[in-house]
């Protein structure tokens, strides 16, 4: 489940034309946008970071996104649990959302936050179903 809300959020970003989120230059903050799946303090799948965009390619972007994935995975270590990371892997992804007001990681957050509720609730009544059917 957090593999494909982690696809689902990475095509959502990803796929907007720069009217509804932001022009690519060198395609670098595009290109650095990526998930991460860490269970039991392991980081046990990771995606996105991986298209070329703009003038240069994105290349530092998708260099800059795994390493900020594993850096942030590493702090999980200790954790028991599951935990779904969507990250912007350049440091001024905070500047395009509030100084020049674009949706960068922002709205898919909060998307992605109410997906994610939901889907626990519809996986824990499942559980429940198969509970009381047992006993």
């Amino acid at each position: 489940m957090l593999s494909r809300l982690g696809e689902e959020s990475i095509a959502r970003i990803r796929d907007r034309s720069y009217m509804e989120s932001w022009k690519d230059q060198s395609g670098n903050l595009r290109g650095s946008i990526g998930y991460g799946v860490v269970i039991n303090g392991i980081l046990v799948k990771q995606g996105g970071c991986d298209r070329s965009y703009g003038t240069e390619g994105g290349a530092e972007g998708r260099k800059n996104g795994k390493e900020f994935i594993r850096q942030i995975a590493a702090k999980h270590t200790q954790n028991t649990g599951f935990a779904l990371i969507l990250v912007a892997g350049m440091d001024y992804a905070t500047y395009v959302e509030d100084m020049e007001n674009k949706d960068v990681l922002n709205s898919t957050a909060l998307t992605i936050y109410g997906k994610l509720q939901e889907e626990t609730l519809k996986a824990e009544q499942k559980l429940v179903k198969v509970i009381e059917r047992k006993y």
